[in-house]
């Protein structure tokens, strides 16, 4: 599977098709009016129609009315001067660009359900089709998107759906197995164990001695590593983004995940940002497989940690599934932590989005 790409592209997903079906014609005039002049009104009122993109008929300005676009179907609002404005078309996949005609052959770039980043083509009907997601560690694959999936199903509860995590054509995403990681919840260290300021998780031993304390929940979650600066200590509070949400809350907290994400060959960079003036925290990946890994305390790893302005490594690794862990603790109202992602291939990148649920399975002991 790839790695998302590091440039910024729209999110998704609505997609839906409509037929566009003519209004039926207007009703016959009274014998008892004149019969002209209420004919010629009713035709320039009540006959809708699209062509490409503009209205054809007046109407009262704030109206809105449904055109056609392509394949697709849109809105159009009237205007100030009783005519109606450029047909609006519904998204289709949320990409950049999704929203309006295509020409056919335009390529834009889109957003897979997993956060990975793909390329769509414009088809001859003149909307975008399904996004073309990398695939699974072989070069691309087509990955359909969330508004085409007519069953909300997830059986696994990890955020994905089931047709999609079957429709991937790739393994790592089963409906039936979950995608993300497992976290462990404790009450958090005190500053005061942070005398040296992030760089003392540099050593993983540091880690150790916060979670020597008596765990308050373990649970699979399938987000909640990019938040931030938060304005509560409150391990329950929704500014964490912890999905599913813990049922046990601590305030100050610390947290400690520990998963199994799948790479494919070439380098890879990561991304820890300001812990800012309430918390600390890192990133650790063994540079062995999960296959030969022992153990964290002698694993040969690359470690990135809370930094001002934020940390970034790159390595390169070879395709396989590896061990990965993270921490971090807060002990104030000011605090963020966000580890994110990109495969660079042959180059290094700058990692631009949240490390992807589907990338990640749980681990840990």
């Amino acid at each position: 599977m790839l790695a998302p790409s590091s440039t910024a592209v729209a999110h998704p997903f609505p997609h839906t098709w409509h037929s566009w079906r003519q209004s039926s014609a207007p009703p016959r005039p009274s014998r008892a009016t004149p019969a002209l002049p209420i004919l010629f009104a009713a035709l320039v009122t009540a006959t809708v129609g699209c062509l490409d993109g503009e209205q054809v008929r007046t109407c009262s300005e704030g109206e809105v009315a449904e055109c056609a676009c392509g394949a697709r179907t849109g809105e159009q609002q009237c205007q100030s001067d009783a005519t109606f404005g450029a047909c609006e078309c519904a998204g289709d996949g949320g990409a950049a660009g999704g929203d309006g005609e295509c020409t056919e052959g335009e390529t834009a770039g889109c957003d897979c359900f997993d956060g990975r980043g793909g390329d769509r083509t414009c088809q001859a009907s003149g909307a975008y089709g399904p996004c073309d997601c990398d695939g699974p560690g072989d070069g691309p694959g087509p990955m359909p998107d969330a508004g085409r999936c007519t069953d909300t199903a997830d059986s696994d509860a990890d955020g994905l759906l089931d047709c999609l995590e079957t429709g991937d054509e790739d393994s790592w995403t089963d409906a039936d197995v979950f995608n993300g990681v497992r976290v462990t919840l404790r009450p958090g260290c005190g500053a005061a164990d942070f005398q040296g300021g992030c760089d003392v998780l540099l050593n993983a031993q540091q880690v150790g001695t916060c979670t020597a304390v008596a765990a308050s929940e373990s649970t699979q979650q399938y987000a909640g590593w990019d938040f931030g600066p938060a304005d509560s200590g409150d391990s329950c509070s929704d500014a964490y983004g912890f999905e599913p949400a813990w049922t046990a809350c601590e305030d100050p907290f610390q947290v400690l995940a520990d998963g199994l994400i799948q790479l494919e060959t070439g380098r890879h960079c990561f991304f820890v940002s300001d812990g800012h003036t309430g918390g600390c925290g890192a990133m650790y990946l063994s540079r062995s497989t999960a296959d030969e890994f022992v153990d964290w305390a002698n694993a040969e790893k690359v470690v990135v940690r809370s930094a001002p302005g934020g940390d970034i490594t790159c390595a390169p690794l070879d395709a396989g599934v590896y061990p990965i862990r993270w921490f971090f603790n807060m002990w104030g109202q000011d605090q963020a932590f966000r580890l994110r992602y990109c495969f660079g291939g042959s180059d290094d990148c700058a990692p631009g989005r949240a490390i992807p649920s589907g990338m990640l399975r749980p681990g840990g002991p």
